[in-house]
């Protein structure tokens, strides 16, 4: 097989995703060390090691935040055309910061639903899904995926949930706060299954901070 070149694809506002453990790919890293301006929401304090002390950083706290953020970048750029060719390596100059994989119901996605048109240069880290995956034994492909993050009991994405969690034996949800495992044992029992195994992840990838625990849905209750 011969050899091929890769020349990226994307504009100078990227997205990187973080591990656990703040680890990010080779890629990422030069994006980081070039970059002129990185964006991370404020919570996320334990980036401040991943960024270089003389680059510029700007935290956000609520998402029309980072969209008048990401606007004044965008203003110079044609988003409205196809996607520019760069010759690699592609250094953007504005890197935004967010956790595990941004793809996976993360804040890529949300990014690129809001900017379609927009090519945007994306270096995943590993998804928390993928660390439920490892620390259950279970094969991915055979695990059925929700969020329920920033949504309140009452919102839409909790009744799709109720609707299913009895369709499959796998289920991964990333909640919303500390009471949605409370939340979502309440639907099971309610739905007759409060008697199913019910398993709580926190804090994956933190080699001392990280805790499982496997109940009968009704007893997280």
């Amino acid at each position: 097989m011969g050899a091929h070149s890769y020349t990226p694809t994307g504009g100078q506002v990227a997205i990187i995703g973080v591990g656990a453990m703040n680890e990010i790919s080779f890629a990422a890293g030069v994006w980081l060390e070039n970059a002129e301006l990185i964006i991370h929401h404020q919570s996320q304090t334990r980036f401040a090691p991943l960024i270089p002390h003389d680059i510029e950083t700007i935290t956000w706290q609520r998402m029309p935040e980072l969209y008048a953020i990401i606007d004044s970048l965008l203003e110079s750029e044609a988003i409205d055309t196809p996607a520019i060719e760069y010759e690699a390596p592609l250094t953007p100059q504005a890197v935004v910061l967010a956790t595990g994989d941004p793809m996976w119901y993360g804040l890529g996605a949300t990014l690129v639903a809001r900017y379609p048109k927009y090519p945007w240069p994306i270096e995943p880290g590993v998804s928390v899904f993928s660390l439920a995956a490892a620390r259950m034994r279970w094969e991915m492909q055979t695990i059925r995926y929700s969020s329920v993050h920033g949504q309140h009991v009452d919102d839409r994405r909790w009744h799709s949930l109720q609707r299913t969690l009895l369709e499959s034996t796998r289920h991964f949800v990333i909640s919303h706060d500390a009471r949605s495992a409370s939340t979502a044992a309440r639907i099971l029992t309610s739905l007759g299954a409060g008697d199913a195994e019910m398993t709580v992840l926190s804090m994956l990838g933190h080699p001392s901070k990280e805790e499982i625990l496997t109940l009968p849905a009704k007893e997280w209750i």
